[in-house]
């Protein structure tokens, strides 16, 4: 590990057991450094009006308060609700810490804007029109986008995430058990980086996307917005917002073609395809050829970019990964519909090295497990306990802090909080203990169990065993069918074919975050 350069967290003593010795092994002929760059804090020394700071590094607003100011007002009004707020005649009686000026210094939302755009900035915004050829559509499709590239860039050489980062794949061993924690710990880390030249350094892409209204009430208006961001930066960094790890980098549209409804599916996941391939672009070249970038501490990488995980929810999960080609429409969807396929016939993943969607589309612990239990497992319980049953066990047991109590039961709760569902995960066993059989409730247990051990993060080759120990469904569908042979909701069930608990669980492959 160079000086300086921060320990990877498999190795910090908080993420170690209370005995034994934690070991790790760097891999031989990864992470080399090619001389110094600059970082994004050097770099603001490139910028055109860097004289102007050097005594006020607020210019070109005057001071911070002016500054904050402009902050707030661009990131909370519209630029009509600015020009008439800076109008104000009584502006000047709330402003008292401008310097006895009698009023701030911009006098318009242009003028503000301009002051904005002066300022040091990160990647520039783009916009293009796409065309779906031989297609008429209601509105022009307007694609709003970052290039990939840089805002990965970006990111890789913010000197805030200096001491959260890492850039080689990593063997971890607790008590000469494997241990693994983030993704360069991961198998996955390890067989890229022997796939690549000695000296390359990986930047891996996580990528985020859901379809999101715009508008509120009216307009009905809906986008993709897509997200990135690079596991280099350690998880528990990623998981806070105000870290400000991941990056919007487009807005996509969601297109209406005048065109049979049978047939808007396909088109839209084609134009959605098209447009992550114009935002990604560069980052597949750069995945399959490499690219010079600057760490945060200033050292330049030869760097590949392999996408290793994008986190959707299943309707965006099945838009990425099925497809095929549409030459004629009509007898087209008629075949994709036969073999379950969408219908896109391009997939920006095509020619990405390194790059498998059943590899990098990973589950999520909020739908694979939360959402499932609250969707599945709990209305079998309900059926198999009764609900009313169920519901008089949860209104007469025991107040207890830090757990909700459920005066007029659950069987009522069609939403709910994500506190106040973690409560039922943590109760529902002895809820039903007594009442549903002895294997049932074994079954449930199991599944309790295997939820927390999901949410490890880190793991060892010996909690990965106590994990699939735990797996719960096989049993649980046996004893559920045998227990609701009366029921006609459970009987339609029979066949188990439930997707958020598909996937086979690979953290050795692909480690826990």
């Amino acid at each position: 590990r160079p000086e300086g350069y921060p320990l990877p967290p498999a190795l910090h003593p908080s993420m170690s057991l209370p005995s034994g010795d934690c070991l790790g092994q760097y891999h031989p002929h990864s992470g080399w450094t090619y001389g110094q760059g600059k970082n994004t804090l050097q770099r603001m020394g490139d910028d055109k009006y860097h004289h102007n700071r050097k005594e006020n590094i607020y210019w070109p607003f005057p001071n911070r308060c002016e500054w904050a100011l402009g902050k707030f007002l661009t990131e909370n009004f519209t630029q009509a609700q600015i020009n008439t707020f800076l109008r104000l005649s009584w502006a000047i009686t709330i402003f008292p810490q401008f310097d006895d000026k009698p009023k701030p210094s911009f006098l318009s939302v242009h003028e503000l804007l301009g002051w904005i755009d002066a300022l040091p900035s990160g990647p520039k915004w783009k916009i293009t029109e796409i065309e779906v050829e031989g297609y008429n559509v209601e509105k022009k499709i307007e694609l709003i986008y970052q290039d990939g590239l840089e805002v990965v860039d970006s990111l890789f050489r913010n000197p805030i995430f200096a001491q959260s980062m890492s850039f080689d794949p990593l063997k971890i061993w607790q008590d000469s058990v494997p241990k693994y924690g983030e993704w360069f710990t991961a198998r996955e880390a390890t067989r890229i980086q022997d796939s690549l030249p000695h000296g390359a350094t990986l930047i891996p892409i996580i990528a985020a996307s859901d379809k999101t209204p715009v508008t509120r009430q009216t307009g009905g208006l809906k986008m993709h917005p897509l997200f990135l961001t690079v596991a280099n930066i350690d998880s528990d960094v990623h998981m806070k917002a105000t870290a400000h790890t991941w990056c919007c980098v487009a807005f996509i549209p969601i297109s209406k073609f005048e065109i049979h409804p049978d047939y808007q599916t396909i088109l839209q996941s084609c134009v959605w395809h098209n447009c992550v391939d114009i935002v990604l672009a560069k980052l597949k070249h750069a995945a399959n050829t490499g690219v010079f970038m600057t760490d945060p501490f200033g050292a330049t990488r030869y760097c590949f970019t392999p996408l290793i995980a994008w986190t959707a929810d299943l309707p965006e999960q099945q838009m990425i990964t099925y497809g095929t080609n549409p030459w004629n429409l009509n007898r087209f969807q008629k075949a994709c519909k036969a073999i379950f396929l969408l219908g896109v016939h391009q997939p920006f993943w095509r020619n990405w090295a390194h790059t498998d969607p059943c590899i990098s589309l990973l589950p999520k612990v909020l739908h694979m497990l939360h959402k499932f239990f609250f969707n599945h497992p709990l209305s079998w319980c309900k059926e198999v306990v009764r609900k009313d049953e169920l519901n008089a066990h949860y209104k007469v047991y025991h107040k207890h802090i830090g757990v909700c109590h459920f005066a007029s039961g659950i069987s009522h709760i069609k939403q709910m909080t994500g506190h106040e569902h973690r409560d039922i995960q943590r109760t529902i066993v002895p809820m039903i203990a007594g009442v549903a059989p002895e294997e049932v409730v074994h079954a449930i247990h199991a599944l309790i169990d295997f939820i927390y051990h999901a949410q490890r993060p880190v793991y060892t080759e010996v909690s990965i065993q106590h994990m699939e120990h735990s797996y719960f469904l096989p049993m649980l569908k046996d004893y559920i069918l045998w227990c609701s042979n009366n029921s006609d909701t459970i009987r339609t069930l029979e066949t188990f074919n439930i997707l958020k608990v598909g996937y086979k669980f690979r953290v050795q492959q692909y480690s826990s975050s």
